[in-house]
């Protein structure tokens, strides 16, 4: 009685430890910590691209943001494009390499316009969408772009691609020539310094082009953007492995189910052929003659071989039943007729 006490003793700090921690769990499913507060997010850069007439009659926008140092991460950002938008074309992440890499994203409509919520484990992040607002008027085109930022920028700067064989680009703010870069295009850059929270960014912009060739079109196959975003499976649900994993399943499926079948079904033997060695072994044993006697005539070593009678071909076809062959020479193989008691080649005695 004693010991079984000590033992259950022994047992109840363990028990113990063991319903607290499953309570504190359980408590914490039930019951979640409350949201901490959410940090202030800062960018030290924002590089605005606008592509006017790219792959589109409209413009393709791309924002390429950095996150201040003091940025800690992961951290959930939200970036504003206009409502006539509708939705964006792209919105990605860096890979540690410096590849950009797809992130899930949700769409909320805010003030005239659509809020893009995403969580980025990068300083680095990018979104795309293309405005409408580019107005085509014959040869003329205007372009006025108004863009809200949520988040506070050290430094701002504008990059126009200019439209394949447009003239007369101008801006305001004022652009100055950036060279030649991506697909040959001449490009035209501004600098804007510092951003507060919650200011816009504006640019005004006129060219004239003749022809509604696109830029894409004339320059060759191109993506959508400058360098568009790699999938990641991680951040868009593990579709791919989902997909892996049902081919794998599958082929498990279809692979059993074949062995299955050919166990069930029997499978017809080939019908063996006898091999020419086989049918030598089939026949007579022709033994050779004993040494200082003749040996038999070619034409009954051939006929032997073939399996015609020697002897047939020495007989006329009007041979009677009497004359018959009736067995072979044990020394030299000569075919015996009925009623022979010795051999006519050799002479020995035959054997009934």
């Amino acid at each position: 009685m004693s010991r079984a006490w000590y033992s259950s003793a022994s047992l109840f700090p363990i028990i113990t430890a063991f319903a607290l921690a499953s309570g504190f769990l359980l408590a914490r499913w039930v019951f979640p910590a409350p949201v901490q507060a959410q940090q202030t997010v800062t960018l030290a850069s924002l590089q605005i691209s606008i592509w006017p007439e790219f792959d589109r009659p409209s413009s393709l926008v791309i924002l390429d943001g950095k996150l201040a140092s003091s940025v800690t991460l992961p951290v959930d950002l939200t970036v504003r494009i206009p409502a006539a938008a509708r939705t964006p074309n792209a919105v990605a992440v860096a890979a540690p390499d410096g590849s950009l890499l797809q992130a899930a994203y949700t769409t909320a409509a805010a003030d005239g316009d659509i809020i893009v919520k995403f969580t980025s484990n990068s300083a680095v992040f990018r979104v795309e969408y293309y405005d409408p607002a580019l107005v085509i008027n014959g040869d003329a085109r205007s372009f006025t772009f108004r863009w809200k930022c949520d988040f506070a920028v050290a430094a701002v700067g504008l990059m126009v691609q200019e439209p394949y064989g447009a003239q007369k680009l101008a801006g305001k703010p004022a652009l100055a020539p950036a060279g030649t870069g991506l697909y040959g295009l001449n490009y035209d850059a501004a600098s804007l310094g510092a951003l507060p929270a919650g200011g816009t960014v504006s640019l005004d912009l006129t060219y004239t082009k003749s022809g509604s060739t696109l830029s894409a079109t004339a320059v060759g196959p191109t993506q959508s953007a400058a360098a568009a975003p790699a999938s990641n499976p991680t951040q868009s649900g593990g579709s791919l492995y989902w997909i892996l994993g049902a081919a794998g399943v599958g082929l498990l499926v279809v692979g059993g189910g074949a062995l299955w079948y050919s166990r069930r079904t029997p499978v017809p033997r080939p019908r063996r052929l006898v091999s020419q060695s086989r049918r030598r072994r089939a026949e007579p044993v022709r033994p050779r003659p004993a040494a200082g006697k003749p040996a038999a005539p070619v034409a009954a070593a051939m006929g032997a071989r073939s399996g015609v009678p020697a002897a047939a071909a020495k007989e006329p076809a009007s041979a009677t039943l009497a004359e018959a062959p009736a067995g072979f020479c044990v020394n030299c193989g000569q075919r015996q007729l009925a009623g022979d008691q010795f051999c006519r080649q050799c002479g020995t005695p035959v054997r009934e």
